[in-house]
């Protein structure tokens, strides 16, 4: 049995999940711009390629999410941003930070852009 402010959290989820999500012109113009080729893509592409090609793309995005952490421990970034003078004590800190400083910030651990 659920208490009231469970209840009531629960029916704020409930009614955040009925809300028609408003993308925005971007997103849609992009998806007008990409249409054609995931519709070429559907057609000319099996399914198997695209399973067989994701599996490598995958194990790489693991590999660099690992190696990533390796290199930006929350404590370094954290020491890093108070020694820029942001107002932050935890990870969840940076949510509040306006993102310019957060891209000099995330700037300062690349020497050239990486993808």
């Amino acid at each position: 049995m659920l208490t009231k402010d469970e209840q009531k959290v629960l029916d704020s989820i409930g009614s955040w999940r009925k809300k028609k999500i408003r993308t925005g012109f971007t997103p849609a113009v992009i998806g007008i711009i990409f249409f054609p080729f995931d519709l070429v893509t559907d057609i000319l592409v099996p399914d198997s390629f695209i399973e067989r090609a994701a599996r490598p793309v995958a194990r790489m995005l693991t590999k660099l999410g690992t190696i990533s952490g390796a290199f930006a421990e929350d404590s370094a970034v954290l020491a890093k941003a108070q020694k820029a003078g942001l107002p932050v004590k935890k990870p969840a800190d940076l949510k509040r930070v306006p993102i310019f400083y957060l891209d000099v910030l995330a700037g300062s651990y690349f020497e050239k852009n990486v993808i």
